[in-house]
């Protein structure tokens, strides 16, 4: 019985070594796609994820479907006619059962795969569109009805929000990366939490859309957009999200992206800057007043303190960018600044332009445009053109207008020596209906 015994320890160990892969599961039939990880259960009905346990905590996250998909190819017009769809249909690549969904029209593809990573056991999506025809803006797919009367929503949109019963949200349209600031989003109950994010390292244009077809719940529209002018678009190219599901809060379900986005943009290290890490107040300064300054040590530490300087320049403020020429006593009263031991730091605008500035002529036709009907884009600029902080915004993909900024800041840093710039409208990005600039989008 010894030589069994000694076969019988390695044929268990391969075993043990593969049970998480084997523990996913693909199976479709007919409009309907179950996907079994080690840590959730999803059902898709056709294309629509419409059910989600997390395995961990038992939880059901998802209530009730809505009557039509969710997910489309968007173009410009009317389509001819309403997408179809077959069911799902599953197949094996490199060892990997992937579940696919095309829905078509006469003009129109979009498919949706689904399979799970082997490693991470995370249910991983993509989604990608065409036609026949210009004019595609946007590809998206959904999740139906998300119970709101069991958890909410974690969002990094305007710097963090939560969606809730009380503040659902229903209508909105979240633009990334203009204010929804990273490509994810977590729900969250007082058990568990699952994770949405997409692994895009091209960081496309996406939108996150919130619509409601059955209180309490909200359906979710995950869209990646085509690249302006969407009126020379036929596609959207593929796009991977992924969900995961989690015992414990959103921190925890939210660290996949962090890690995920450290390994792929690591952020910038302050190693040259230290100051910076012991920053612990900012002070909005307005005027130049040099008696104000010297009885600011009372009441912060300058060591500590940031001086933000808004009206720091010969022009008012927001008013014929990009000329950084020092007001009078601006240099004076920054090196007093950092003799008490402040830093300081400068207003300045990133994309702004003003038309009647010299320089406007030179990068006028790189000022953003609005993908759908390139009307031109910028600060006030319905306003009448005589308004004196009515400017242009301009792409920054463009080199010679990052070459102008450079030159114009840097003139000024030179003559006032701040250690900070704030670059106005540096969060919002654009998906500029000029179409890529030297093969550069706005982020």
């Amino acid at each position: 019985m010894s030589p069994r015994l000694w076969n019988l320890g390695p044929l268990l160990l391969g075993v043990c070594v593969f049970v998480p892969a084997a523990a996913a599961q693909v199976a479709g039939s007919g409009l309907t796609l179950t996907v079994t990880t080690t840590n959730a259960k999803a059902t898709f009905q056709g294309p629509d994820l419409v059910g989600f346990t997390n395995i961990a905590t038992g939880e059901s996250y998802l209530k009730s479907a809505a009557t039509l998909p969710l997910m489309n190819l968007e173009i410009n017009g009317t389509p001819s006619n309403s997408l179809n769809a077959s069911g799902w249909s599953t197949s094996t690549q490199s060892g990997t059962t992937v579940g696919t969904f095309t829905m078509t029209d006469s003009v129109r593809t979009i498919t949706l795969t689904v399979s799970v990573d082997p490693v991470s056991q995370e249910i991983v999506l993509d989604l990608a569109g065409k036609a026949s025809q210009t004019g595609v803006s946007a590809a998206y797919w959904g999740i139906d009805g998300l119970d709101l009367s069991a958890g909410h929503m974690v969002v990094p949109e305007s710097s963090g929000i939560v969606i809730d019963q009380t503040h659902s949200q229903v209508g909105s349209n979240m633009q990334y990366p203009y204010d929804w600031m990273a490509q994810m989003a977590v729900y969250e109950t007082a058990m568990g939490s699952m994770i949405v994010y997409s692994t895009d390292s091209t960081y496309s244009f996406k939108q996150l859309r919130v619509a409601s077809h059955s209180n309490p719940t909200i359906d979710l529209s995950f869209a990646t957009q085509a690249n302006g002018p969407w009126n020379a678009q036929t596609a959207v190219t593929s796009t991977e999200w992924r969900l995961k599901a989690f015992a414990g809060d959103w921190r925890t379900a939210a660290g996949v992206y962090r890690d995920w986005l450290a390994a792929n943009r690591p952020p910038v290290s302050n190693a040259n800057h230290p100051w910076v890490n012991n920053i612990q107040t900012v002070v909005q300064v307005q005027t130049m007043d040099t008696s104000v300054l010297a009885s600011l040590p009372n009441d912060v530490t300058p060591s500590k303190t940031l001086l933000y300087l808004v009206n720091w320049r010969l022009a008012a403020y927001d008013n014929n960018y990009p000329d950084y020429t020092p007001a009078a006593g601006v240099v004076a009263y920054v090196a007093q600044a950092h003799a008490l031991g402040f830093k300081v730091m400068l207003h300045t605008d990133l994309v702004g332009v003003t038309p009647s500035n010299s320089d406007f002529s030179s990068v006028q036709q790189w000022q953003i445009k609005d993908p759908q009907n390139l009307g031109l884009i910028g600060w006030l600029w319905s306003s009448p053109t005589s308004t004196p902080n009515r400017f242009a915004w301009i792409d920054p993909a463009a080199s010679e207008f990052r070459q102008l900024l450079i030159t114009r800041l840097g003139a000024a840093v030179s003559a006032v020596q701040p250690d900070a710039l704030h670059l106005d409208v540096s969060a919002p990005m654009f998906n500029d209906g000029n179409g890529p600039i030297e093969g550069m989008t706005f982020p």
